[in-house]
C-alpha cells in the first residue's frame, strides 16, 4: 500500500478524469454551499432532471462565481464513477442548500445514508435588527446605553466579551415600531453544519462487497467514545431498564 500522502491542486472535475473507475475507496470533501440569492428551485430540478447545468449568475462567498452554487450533478458522477462499489462519502454542506446538495447527490448516483452534525459555538448571526430598521427608515439612528455583555466560547476555547470586566453598548429604541419589534430578527445564530452520509451501491450483499472491495461498511466500534477512569458512570450501567421504568409498564 502506497503511504504517502498526495495533494493535487486543481478542479475537482478535471482531476477525477486522470483517474480510473473504482478507484477510491471514500470521499471527504468540502464543496461549495452555495450560500448567495435564492435560486429558483423549479428551473434547477427541471435543467438537472434534463441533464443541463444550472446557472446561478451571483457570486457566493466573498463574491466568487464558483461558490454561487452546489456542484451540479456531473460532478457527483464523476465522483461517483472513481468510487469503488459500497464506497462512502462523507460531504460537507450548508444548512440552507442542503437539500440542494443531496438531491444533486442522489442525481448523481449515491445512496442518502445519514448526516452527521457538526456542532460548534463560535458562530455569529447573521441577522438584520428589526427594531434598528424601523429607526433608520424614521431617520433615527438612536443614541447609546450600557447593557451587560454577553460571554461566549468557541471551539478552540478562545472566549469573547467577559461578563463580569465589559459592557457592550446597546442601541436604545426611539420609534413605536423600534420598540415593538426590539429583539426581532431574520436569522439564527449559526451553530452546526450538515455532512451528508452517502454511499455508492453494493455489488452483491454488504459481506460480499465488504469481502471484494473492502468498503461498504463503516468501523462502528472503531468510532466508540471510550470511558477514562473516574469517569461517571451512573448513567451508563443500564443493561436493562431501572424497575423505576418498568413498573407501570
Amino acid at each position: 500500500m502506497n503511504d504517502i500522502n498526495v495533494v493535487l491542486c486543481g478542479d475537482s472535475a478535471e482531476v477525477l478524469r486522470q483517474y480510473p473507475d473504482g478507484f477510491f475507496d471514500s470521499v471527504v470533501c468540502d464543496p461549495p454551499y452555495g450560500l448567495s440569492k435564492e435560486p429558483n428551485i423549479t428551473e434547477v430540478l427541471t435543467k438537472w432532471i434534463a441533464g443541463e447545468t444550472y446557472d446561478h449568475g451571483n457570486g457566493g462567498f466573498m463574491s466568487k462565481s464558483w461558490d454561487s452554487f452546489v456542484p451540479h450533478p456531473d460532478l457527483w458522477r464523476e465522483v461517483f464513477r472513481v468510487l469503488k462499489p459500497g464506497g462512502h462519502a462523507l460531504v460537507f454542506a450548508g444548512t440552507r442548500t442542503q437539500d440542494l446538495m443531496t438531491i444533486a447527490m442522489r442525481l448523481g448516483g449515491f445512496e442518502i445514508r445519514d448526516v452527521i452534525e457538526w456542532l460548534y459555538f463560535s458562530g455569529f448571526p447573521k441577522s438584520m435588527d428589526v427594531g434598528k430598521a424601523f429607526d433608520k427608515r424614521a431617520g433615527i439612528q438612536g443614541e447609546r446605553v450600557e447593557a451587560e455583555g454577553v460571554g461566549f466560547m468557541n471551539a478552540e476555547g478562545k472566549g469573547g466579551y467577559n461578563v463580569t470586566s465589559h459592557r457592550i453598548l446597546m442601541p436604545e429604541r426611539q420609534t413605536e415600531l423600534a420598540r415593538k419589534w426590539d429583539g426581532w430578527g431574520t436569522a439564527l445564530k449559526p451553530a452546526h453544519e450538515p455532512i451528508i452520509v452517502a454511499r455508492k451501491p453494493l455489488a452483491g450483499t454488504v459481506a460480499e462487497t465488504v469481502e471484494k472491495y473492502g468498503t461498504g461498511a463503516i468501523n462502528i466500534d472503531g468510532c466508540r467514545i471510550g470511558r477514562a477512569a473516574g469517569d461517571r458512570t451512573e448513567y451508563g450501567n443500564y443493561l436493562t431498564a431501572p424497575s423505576s421504568l418498568t413498573d407501570n409498564v
